[in-house]
């Protein structure tokens, strides 16, 4: 399995895990070292998120 695939399904089962525990909201710094969970987040339907696009703006909003 490449690495990518391993990081995009820890990621996929991590964001599964939080909506089962039930996580409803999501704060979002996209760049390419978070793409896995960018795209595990979008999937999640259950879960509501909100892009920041400076992560010190996110850090204060989550």
């Amino acid at each position: 399995m490449q690495s990518a695939d391993v990081t995009a399904t820890f990621c996929a089962t991590l964001v599964d895990e939080w909506c089962s525990l039930g996580v409803r909201h999501a704060v979002l710094s996209p760049g390419s070292r978070s793409t896995p969970m960018a795209l595990a987040l979008s999937n999640a339907v259950e879960l509501r998120y909100e892009v920041f696009h400076d992560e010190r703006s996110a850090a204060f909003a989550a």
